[in-house]
């Protein structure tokens, strides 16, 4: 899209309430700008507005990302877990920010039938997948507008939802806060946000993990040591998790970069706090057993495409050993993905 369109006073403008949600600037159809965009809603933006937010494999690439990630029955169960710690919540209002193709989106179709969704993104070739799913799978069937949206800057009137959901969002986010801080004015009073998200305690124990196996690889025998791919990968791993930590983003690379983020309990304790809400619970997504070695198993698949198997014995060992080394009690605190729940 250019950015003369974004300037363009349309003649098909849209005030959009969604019946009851009202939002605080006007809404333009994308089909505007390309016809296969139709039905999608924004405000807007011009290039260079999306492009400093996101970067190839949203936009140009999307279609890949998609192949690769779209995962919808995971994600209902997640959501599934996290809305059975909600008491008494059937909620008729939801916001998903980040929705990307669908995945969450799809899963909350499932989950909350009966429910208005709002499915936005800033990425709109991911919105266009997910609306040419949703028109052939789910037309008629659920309730969900697609809007076009910088999850930094939310465009709706305040005590709009009656949840919020964030899959997988905020650590793309240059400051996670501004997102929270729009979420808990766009909530009703006694609702939720829910999001999923990497903590670096976590991750860094997977680090220190790789390292280990990086550096006992040499001194292997020649028919046990790691491929080429697996070493190449296991190196880049390493030098991933060691960029994202820390809350300072205010180097070169994350203008770069999509993945900036991984967090701390106490980056959502004391942000909630600040912002205002009353309650904060987090907890590991895929419990606390075993974690550590799933989770090698779900990089191996993402990263390369593979069974965890392609790595040597000995190295699967190490990841094993990770999972016994602490106990029952601080396992559930040593969180590599977990859900955040906060209450408003």
């Amino acid at each position: 899209m250019t950015s003369d369109v974004a300037r363009v006073n349309s003649t098909r403008e849209l005030q959009v309430s969604f019946d009851q949600i009202k939002t605080t600037t006007p809404l333009h159809d994308l089909g505007e700008v390309r016809e296969d965009w139709s039905g999608i809603l924004s405000p807007m933006y011009a290039d260079d507005d999306v492009t400093r937010y996101i970067h190839a494999q949203f936009l140009e690439d999307a279609s890949h990302y998609v192949e690769r990630y779209q995962a919808v029955p995971y994600w209902t169960s997640l959501l599934r877990s996290a809305l059975n710690r909600i008491p008494n919540q059937r909620p008729e209002m939801i916001l998903d920010v980040g929705s990307g193709a669908g995945n969450t989106i799809f899963a909350l179709l499932e989950l909350c039938p009966d429910a208005s969704i709002v499915a936005s993104d800033l990425s709109a070739p991911l919105l266009k997948s997910l609306k040419d799913f949703y028109d052939q799978q789910y037309a008629g069937k659920g309730d969900c507008t697609i809007v076009q949206l910088n999850a930094e800057d939310l465009v709706f009137e305040q005590d709009q939802f009656d949840l919020v959901v964030g899959g997988a969002i905020l650590h793309h986010l240059f400051d996670p806060t501004l997102t929270l801080t729009q979420c808990y004015k766009v909530l009703k009073p006694g609702g939720c946000a829910i999001f999923f998200e990497p903590f670096e305690i976590g991750y860094q124990l997977l680090a220190i993990a790789i390292k280990h196996v990086l550096q006992r690889n040499p001194d292997r025998p020649s028919d046990a040591r790691l491929s080429e791919d697996v070493e190449r990968f296991f190196t880049a791993l390493v030098k991933d998790i060691d960029v994202r930590k820390g809350s300072d983003k205010s180097a070169e690379i994350f203008q770069r970069i999509d993945d900036k983020w991984l967090f701390t309990q106490q980056f959502f304790e004391s942000a909630a706090r600040a912002i205002g809400f009353a309650g904060t619970e987090i907890y590991p997504i895929h419990g606390s057993e075993s974690q550590f070695s799933n989770q090698m198993k779900s990089f191996m698949q993402l990263g390369l495409h593979s069974d965890i198997n392609v790595a040597p014995a000995w190295a699967i060992e190490t990841f094993v050993e990770m999972d016994g080394q602490f106990s029952r009690d601080l396992l559930p605190e040593l969180i590599i993905e977990g859900c955040i729940i906060l209450k408003k």
